[in-house]
């Protein structure tokens, strides 16, 4: 259910609260790992009823996508079968849903904690995709001076694309696209894709893309 217990032992960081508040900034879910729904924004709350109203049907008011509970269920069996939580910081999982209209894009992250699986969280993040793509894409390309290649490229992972979908969209070879992926790592001085998603995230929060 999309109401979050009042327990406040399991109250979110003062961090999560703040992002989850900013208007520009993406949806926010907080689970733990029996998949118990501690904290859920009112920008989640609302991409999540955009969702599931996406489906043939009339939607169950206040239940979770399907999309969102598959996700919380990939990390954790991640979870399961890394044992040391130093490992779980490197679990993160990317997915798309909604319409074609209003894609939806689901970025799924394990938070660690040293007392053990217990006591970690699942943290899920919502944001749309499409809306104002023309403007994301300007700011995007000023912002990390990227090449119009390399702007393309991002707007692809953007929409959780493999590397191999990327090649077939922009008419070129998977490895071109490996090694722009390599360059965009650089200019976003992070080690992985999804580091180059959170960037944008906050990116976007701070300017308002």
């Amino acid at each position: 259910m999309l109401k979050p217990p009042e327990a406040k032992q399991h109250a979110p960081s003062a961090s999560i609260e703040a992002l989850a508040n900013l208007r520009s900034g993406p949806g926010v879910l907080v689970f733990t790992t029996s998949m118990q729904l501690l904290y859920v924004s009112r920008f989640a709350r609302e991409l999540c009823r955009r969702i599931n109203q996406s489906r043939p049907g009339k939607p169950a008011r206040g239940v979770l996508p399907m999309e969102i509970t598959r996700l919380g269920d990939q990390i954790l069996k991640m979870l399961n079968v890394w044992a040391a939580p130093k490992d779980w910081e490197e679990i993160k999982l990317t997915s798309i849903t909604g319409s074609a209209e209003n894609p939806v894009l689901l970025t799924g992250v394990a938070i660690p904690d040293t007392n053990g699986i217990k006591n970690a969280r699942i943290l899920v993040l919502l944001e749309e995709i499409g809306c104002r793509k023309r403007e994301t894409a300007e700011q995007i390309k000023k912002v990390y001076r990227l090449t119009t290649r390399e702007t393309a490229v991002v707007l692809c992972l953007l929409q959780g694309k493999t590397n191999k979908e990327i090649a077939g969209d922009l008419g070129i070879q998977e490895q071109t696209v490996k090694e722009h992926i390599k360059n965009l790592l650089k200019k976003f001085k992070t080690t992985s894709r999804v580091g180059v998603l959170v960037k944008l995230f906050q990116q976007a929060s701070d300017d308002g893309m």
